[in-house]
């Protein structure tokens, strides 16, 4: 009896560590990109769009609620959306969702947008 308690109780250890270890690497698959850059929304919004167009996204914009705007870009199979916002009158924040298929992309252009914004370009 003894022995069949501590099988059992062995199977839910494992059955618990499994599904823990498959939601830990669901959470590392996507993460959340936020950056605040002291420009207003409509800078933001064009070095965003400027910058996807030179890398050939195809882009569709959508206004949504309280100033934000949705910017969707596609190239091939990859997909990318980003939220710009007001963080404050003079300040934007950027949001997107930093995937495997879209590090490499969301990451040069954070760093493109931070190049220009050192060098004064818009």
């Amino acid at each position: 009896m003894v022995i069949s308690v501590i099988k059992h109780f062995k199977i839910h250890i494992y059955s618990l560590a499994f599904v823990l270890c498959f939601f830990i690497g669901l959470s590392l698959a996507e993460e959340n990109i936020c950056a605040v850059y002291p420009v207003p929304v409509s800078e933001l919004k064009a070095s965003v769009t400027k910058w996807l167009e030179n890398k050939g996204f195809s882009m569709w914009e959508e206004p949504l609620e309280t100033g934000q705007t949705k910017i969707k870009a596609l190239l091939g199979k990859k997909e990318i959306i980003f939220i710009l916002e007001p963080n404050s009158p003079l300040a934007s924040r950027l949001k997107a969702k930093k995937t495997k298929e879209n590090e490499k992309i969301i990451n040069s252009l954070l760093m493109g947008i931070k190049q220009n914004k050192n060098s004064g370009n818009p």
